[in-house]
């Protein structure tokens, strides 16, 4: 069976709109023949007959009589070499008015499909390599588990910061902010020191904020991922600090080394699903909007310090738990880097680790 075959059978009943194309974005197969499709690879916003696509690209379809689709355009290749394209239709989502009406279902579905079909994709692509493993296929075949499992860690992460927006966000528990940071950060320090990347950290002693564990080292890591991934030095320096401001308010800052984030993208990255599509990978990026949330669940303050070439700040600014809030139940730190642990998905988005 080879990867054309393999195709045909995983995506013959999509309820997508599924085109098979030879390595010149000629149509060969499509799993609605019924309805006459007509595939012409001009109406691709992304389509530049210089540059051939050679990595999963979102665009755009004008479909029928202006009609616009999504396509999700997969290059599929064979001894290292792309053999053709695989292109999936579907219709255009407007995230804002999800986000708006709090229709996230839809979404999480939509990342559950992702994750499937690269899993599906990633074994029939091992089927049709089956009997001709020598080095040289072997090596493709290894870099190709490992685009589409960083694919696939990609929208694990989603799913599960996804939640966010499912869940009630009842911040009923009293937590210590510093001594849970310090214990994130001695877990997961050894693997960026691995990664050429210097992790700081410093804190005041027993800061305590009123808000969940969990929510509190998704939002921080988060931002460390950030900076780590948007970050083009040799070697990457990022700090993380806990201490009062001024004000006598708990701030929580993480700054880079790296290239300095613009004041228009982090306006887009704050909002949920505003970079949708912006990425090559199609990777719907959400840390900045799960740290803007929560920020807004706990009421802290959101900024962002940048200058070109020189690094970006990012603070988070708190309230700091009064007496009343020490009559709530204590949360106790239980973080543990197991493999199920969203934490760890986070970190193998951008570094590959046992």
């Amino acid at each position: 069976m080879n990867i054309f075959d393999a195709v045909k059978i995983i995506y013959s009943r999509s309820a997508d709109t599924v085109v098979l194309m030879d390595e010149n974005m000629k149509m060969i197969w499509n799993n609605v023949s019924d309805k006459q499709l007509k595939f012409n690879k001009n109406r691709i916003s992304a389509y530049d007959p210089q540059r051939p696509i050679t990595e999963t690209t979102i665009a755009q379809y004008e479909y029928l009589h202006g009609k616009l689709k999504a396509i999700k355009i997969e290059p599929l290749y064979e001894d290292d070499r792309i053999a053709g394209y695989l292109g999936i239709m579907f219709e255009t989502t407007d995230v804002a008015r999800l986000t708006d009406n709090s229709d996230y279902i839809r979404i999480e579905h939509s990342i559950e499909n992702e994750f499937s079909e690269n899993l599906m994709l990633t074994s029939a692509e091992l089927d049709a390599a089956r009997g001709q493993l020598d080095s040289e296929v072997y090596r493709d075949i290894n870099a190709f588990f490992k685009r589409r499992l960083r694919n696939a860690r990609s929208y694990v992460v989603n799913r599960e910061e996804i939640t966010y927006y499912n869940c009630a966000h009842d911040n009923d528990k009293i937590i210590n902010a510093s001594d849970i940071l310090r214990n994130l950060i001695k877990q997961i320090r050894s693997i960026f020191i691995s990664a050429d990347c210097d992790l700081e950290f410093y804190c005041d002693k027993d800061i305590f904020i009123v808000a969940k564990e969990k929510h509190l080292c998704i939002a921080v890591m988060n931002l460390i991922t950030n900076a780590y991934k948007y970050n083009d030095k040799p070697f990457r320096q990022i700090k993380v600090t806990l201490t009062y401001n001024d004000e006598f308010r708990p701030v929580l800052t993480v700054k880079d080394n790296g290239s300095g984030l613009d004041k228009v993208t982090f306006e887009k990255a704050v909002k949920p699903f505003c970079l949708q599509g912006e990425k090559p990978d199609g990777h719907i990026p959400m840390g900045l909007s799960v740290v803007k949330m929560f920020c807004d669940d706990i009421g802290a303050d959101l900024e962002r310090k940048a200058s070109s070439g020189k690094g970006t700040e990012i603070s988070i600014t708190m309230d700091e738990a009064v007496v009343s809030d020490y009559t709530l139940e204590r949360e106790m730190p239980t973080i543990v880097l197991n493999k199920f642990d969203a934490i760890r998905s986070l970190i193998s988005t951008v570094i590959d680790f046992d």
